[in-house]
Formats: structure tokens, sequence, C-alpha cells
């Protein structure tokens, strides 16, 4: 296990690699620390030929709470940060063994990237699922190709426009989520998952997985690309980066209105 200060706790035991966002207190944000610890819990996980499942959870009330904003409008986390977010998400989809997410609390932007990614989500009935970005004066370019690899375009495009937090229930017709866990119920949730797994061929898993990517209509890799280059654009703007930055002082930006019978 991880010393108890950082903010990514990693385990690897008995063919299981458990990874925990450790940052309660900051509702678990995708800082630069983080992100670059969650790689290289993730690569270790990976390269162990004796590693059978990834499980991906969070200590607190909240799931994770996205990129830091304030960092993000500062540009503090730079492009390792991003190289990491990026690295994080491909790996996931990458690992030759199945990877589990279990969300328990709320889930915003990179948060429901970092679920997304994963081969199979199980929430807590309390759970739910945001995409702010909009409202920062982005969008969520980055998460988008993993998002849409089990949400329509449709679903999507909802999400990302009403920017509207989504139930677990929700969010599992909408595809985004696999079962939805009555509270207290996720340890049973995830043991039912890893008998299954531990059960499987190991190797039919991993070529299975690597099968699904080869036959999907458009490779992961080059969505990325165009992702990271529409993300790069926003952060370029200015008047986006003063956006998230009177976001992150706590006011609201200019673009903020009340329409419809609200304004009256």
């Amino acid at each position: 296990m991880t010393p108890p200060s950082s903010t990514v706790q990693y385990a690897l035991e008995e063919g299981l690699a458990q990874i925990e966002l450790a940052h309660p207190e900051r509702g678990n944000p995708l800082d630069g620390a983080t992100l670059a610890r969650l790689a290289q819990c993730l690569r270790d996980a990976a390269s162990h030929a004796s590693c059978r499942a990834i499980v991906i959870s969070a200590v607190g009330p909240r799931f994770c709470s996205g990129a830091d904003v304030a960092a993000t409008s500062r540009g503090d986390e730079g492009e390792g940060a991003l190289s990491d977010f990026v690295a994080c998400l491909s790996l996931l989809c990458a690992a030759p063994m199945p990877v589990i997410a279990c969300v328990e609390g709320d889930a915003y932007g990179g948060g429901v990237g970092l679920a997304a990614a994963c081969d199979i989500v199980l929430a807590s009935e309390g759970a739910t699922f945001m995409l702010s970005e909009v409202i920062l004066g982005m969008i969520p370019a980055l998460i988008s190709p993993f998002l849409l690899r089990r949400m329509t375009p449709g679903r999507l495009r909802y999400m990302m426009l009403s920017t509207r937090g989504i139930s677990a229930l929700e969010a599992r017709e909408a595809g985004l989520v696999d079962e939805v866990v009555p509270a207290g119920g996720m340890a049973d949730a995830l043991d039912r998952q890893l008998r299954r797994i531990g059960r499987s061929s190991p190797e039919a898993i991993a070529h299975g997985k690597a099968y699904l990517e080869r036959i999907a209509p458009q490779q992961l890799d080059a969505q990325i690309a165009s992702a990271l280059e529409q993300h790069r654009g926003w952060l370029s703007r200015p008047e986006v980066l003063a956006g998230l930055q009177t976001f992150a002082d706590g006011f609201s930006p200019p673009w903020f209105r009340r329409l419809g019978r609200a304004a009256t």
C-alpha cells in the first residue's frame, strides 16, 4: 500500500490490483500529482502477469470531482498533467485484464471519463454523474471519446448541454453504468464480479478486449489526437482561462444568465 500521505493508494495482492483515490478533503480531484501517481499505478498493475483484475475506487463521499479548476486556470498543471490524464484513460482501455470502477458518490467531468474508460462500472444507487464543462466555459473534449464507447451521441449531447447531474439509474439507462448497487452493497457486488473474472481465462479476456478495440468503428488513438487538439485550443483562449479563474474564486463567469421564466 502507498503511504497515507499519497492522494492515490495502491496495492497488488493475490492477483487483484486495488487503486483508490484518497484525497477526500478536496473531493478527489484529478490534479497533476494524482494523475501522475494514477498512471504509474496502472502501468505497474498492467505489467504483472499475475494481475487478474484492476479495481478503481475512492475514499469519501465523492468519487471524483474532475480536474483542478484553479490549477488549470493558472496553467500550473501544464502538459505533464494533460499527458498523464490521457495516459490514464488509455491505460484503462488497453489493460489486458478487466478494470472495474466502483463509483460511490458524485463523479464530475474528468471523474465521469475515468469511470467510462473502465470495462465494468458499478455505481451505488446514490451516485450521480455530471458534465459541467460548458458552465466553466469549456467542452468535455478529452473524455468524449471514452464516453462515446458507452453512450450514444444523443445521450452525451444531453449530458453536456443540460449540465444536469444524472442518477445512477439514469446513467445505467444511458450505458454509462453497468450495475446499480444498493446502499452498502458495493463490496458484495464487487465480489460477485471478481468471482466471475476468476473463473475466466486471462488470455481469452486479453484477446477479447484487444479484438473489440480492432473492430471499433474509429480507432481510439485517432479520437484521442483530435480530442487533445480541441482541449489545447480551448485552453489557449484568454476568455476561457479568465472564466475558469472567476469560477475558482467563487464568482459567476460573465456568461451566467437567467433565461425564460427564471428571468422574470
